[in-house]
């Protein structure tokens, strides 16, 4: 999820973890602030918890694809990608990087930039 941004919510007691995004635009019903040392006191997805659901989304105009994951303990994880513009003329020359990877037993599926994706088998089964 390197340059993605990326919304962590959870139902314990309404808590949110955000990077890459403006969180002051970001309604109460999504949470409150939490500094670190409350964060590392109570984790957001319980150990043990189990993936419910994942669901790849459109984002328009630019062709990404967001993600979403919902966990057995009520907690969600929304990636969304940033946009497809270098940040200064001279990150146009650097390599292209998936905008977010989601690993699992079986391989690791690449997404991005817009509108491209790949998926790498894992070798050993």
């Amino acid at each position: 999820m390197r340059a993605s941004a990326r919304l962590l919510k959870s139902t314990a007691g309404q808590r949110l973890i955000a990077s890459g995004i403006d969180i002051d635009n970001i309604t109460s019903d999504w949470g409150s602030r939490l500094d670190v040392a409350a964060i590392e006191a109570n984790p957001m997805i319980a150990i043990g918890s189990h993936v419910l659901s994942i669901v790849a989304f459109p984002i328009s105009p630019d062709q990404r694809v967001g993600l979403q994951m919902r966990f057995s303990v009520g907690s969600a994880l929304h990636v969304l990608p940033a946009g497809n513009e270098p940040d200064s003329p001279s990150d146009a020359e650097l390599p292209s990087i998936a905008d977010w990877e989601l690993i699992t037993p079986a391989g690791a599926l690449s997404v991005g930039p817009a509108p491209e994706w790949s998926f790498r088998a894992n070798d050993h089964p």
